[in-house]
């Protein structure tokens, strides 16, 4: 169903050709970054032009050197960046009811296409038909039929991330008035759920204010999408009534005190909670390191409390961090204890040709958390090399790996070791308060890179296509962001490249469509390898695969 709406709402969904206006000139050296890249924004249907539609450039060149930027499309449509360096670009287009398009997208949720601009380069005709997005209105109301005001109502649909199928917000929510009613619009084509709740965890709330709200429903009254109903939404559809019928129950109140690895309060930190349905909220600590967290329905949390952040750097604001069960009952006097953070001793590893060219100040590196037991930003910072690219850097406990979140332009990392042993991928199990040496992190200008040209089942050049390169060792498919999983869309010339990737043996396989994200579900990998192109690359080898067009999974 939901692809029948892409094939018949996205028909619309055309961007304009970009073309070269002018022919590139070689650049000088030290010159300012001059190509530029225009176009214009317009109805899908009537061909008017859009005024204040915001349209964004970002680069997906490798490396740190990325341009992001915004602009405003005048009384005719029309918008322009100047001052660009050559490079990869997205661009991307929206405007409040339209349905928001990634430059050369044509079906909903698919990626859009990547712009090479050359030095000196003009790119023209970067256009934008935006179709009215979908809409969804209905009334919430309790279970004696009464509105209910002030409810937060959101849309959601499942996505692929991280090789699991999630469901997750998909679009603008909107906020119940005085009679109940909500209003969601610009939506594309597809099936969603619906819910309404109540209003945000609120931390601090004393116990003397009321105890009761709204625990988030589906459409039309269930407690979680396995019992909802989904809403179809067609290319610029209005769909109404869709009500929703919420029950009033007793919230849960959570409190507590965090302390450091000293057993002293954590004074002028901050507390977390990862709700059930998504989403976060906390607040401060008290100055004796209490904390109070209300409005808590029925479920899983994740708590975590985090002290107030150190200058020194590489050093770590200590984080302490519990899962609890919440049901009818206050918590009280839950204690979040941290432990000391571990020591990281490294360097970073250059071509030796290049070390004059480069200073330690342009590389920015940090610990990424590779299990679940390790929250999001656990306690780690990143940190600066110093002068002889040596560095320490400080982080929480937990299985980890180490990248590098800033370097020079052209760089990109190549490896990860400890030891001699590389873990750029399997990271290292670290304890609390332990000392690590000899990380070495390895940067390269010369990463391997592919690209190619795609034809279809007429032997004709493909200009729409997903190219998909995935490493053949399947372990690999499952990492938390993988660095063997790669795609790419082609340019306007109807090429394909990925700038770079690892060493090794890898399936590509080139399909019509596929939606953002998909790529990382293990099965689909697993369906598509057999219809895929094998190859191997090396280290700084730069190399062409010309694809087919496969049939998707």
């Amino acid at each position: 169903m939901l692809r029948t709406a892409a094939s018949i709402g996205m028909a619309l969904l055309v961007a304009g050709a970009a073309s070269a206006a002018q022919s590139p000139s070689a650049p000088t050296a030290n010159a300012k970054p001059s190509a530029e890249l225009r176009g214009r924004v317009t109805d899908a249907e009537s061909g008017r032009p859009l005024r204040h539609a915001i349209v964004r450039l970002a680069s997906s060149n490798p490396g740190p050197a990325r341009e992001s930027r915004a602009a405003a499309t005048d009384d005719s449509g029309r918008y322009a960046f100047k001052g660009l360096p050559a490079g990869r670009y997205s661009v991307s287009a929206d405007k409040g009811g339209y349905v928001q398009l990634s430059y050369g997208q044509t079906r909903p949720f698919e990626p859009g296409k990547p712009i090479e601009v050359l030095d000196g380069q003009t790119v023209e005709r970067v256009d934008f038909s935006l179709p009215r997005g979908g809409t969804i209105t209905g009334r919430v109301v309790d279970e004696y039929g009464e509105p209910v005001p002030n409810l937060f109502v959101q849309v959601h649909r499942y996505q692929f991330v991280q090789g699991q199928r999630r469901l997750s917000s998909a679009g603008r929510q909107a906020t119940t008035d005085d009679g109940g009613d909500y209003r969601i619009y610009g939506l594309p084509p597809a099936q969603y759920f619906v819910s309404a709740r109540g209003s945000a965890l609120t931390p601090f709330v004393s116990a003397a204010e009321d105890r009761s709200g709204y625990a988030q429903t589906f459409f039309p009254a269930a407690p979680s999408p396995a019992e909802a109903q989904r809403v179809a939404v067609g290319a610029g559809q209005s769909v109404f009534d869709v009500n929703i019928e919420v029950r009033e129950a007793r919230t849960a109140r959570v409190s507590g005190i965090a302390i450091d690895s000293q057993g002293k309060p954590m004074n002028g930190g901050i507390v977390s909670i990862g709700m059930p349905s998504g989403g976060s909220a906390g607040g401060r600590l008290r100055v004796d390191g209490t904390f109070e967290l209300s409005n808590l329905f029925p479920g899983t949390y994740s708590i975590r409390a985090q002290g107030a952040s150190i200058s020194t750097a590489g050093a770590a604001a200590e984080t302490a961090s519990a899962t609890i069960t919440v049901t009818d009952d206050d918590i009280d006097d839950l204690q979040l204890a941290a432990q000391p953070p571990a020591t990281i001793l490294g360097r970073i590893v250059l071509e030796s040709a290049l070390e004059s060219t480069v200073k330690p100040a342009q590389f920015r590196i940090g610990a990424v958390a590779l299990d679940s037991g390790s929250l999001p930003g656990g306690g780690s910072m990143s940190t600066s090399p110093h002068d002889d690219f040596t560095f320490e850097l400080k982080t929480g406990p937990g299985r980890q790996t180490f990248r590098v979140f800033a370097m020079p332009p052209g760089y990109v990392l190549k490896a990860v070791r400890l030891d001699g042993s590389d873990i750029t991928d399997s990271g290292v199990s670290i304890a609390s308060n332990e000392e690590i040496r000899g990380i070495e992190i390895e940067v390269t200008t010369h990463p391997a890179t592919v690209s190619g040209l795609v034809t279809d089942g007429r032997g004709d050049a493909a200009r729409d296509y997903t190219a998909i390169i995935f490493g053949r060792d399947e372990q690999r498919w499952t990492m938390a962001g993988s660095r063997w999983i790669l795609t790419a869309r082609p340019d306007q010339d109807g090429r394909f490249r990925v700038p770079a990737l690892p060493a090794g043996d890898y399936y590509a396989a080139a399909v019509d469509y596929v939606e953002s994200g998909q790529w990382t579900d293990p099965e689909f990998l697993q369906a598509l390898r057999s219809r895929a192109t094998m190859f191997s690359v090396n280290d700084g080898e730069s190399k062409t695969i010309n694809l087919r067009i496969v049939q998707r999974p």
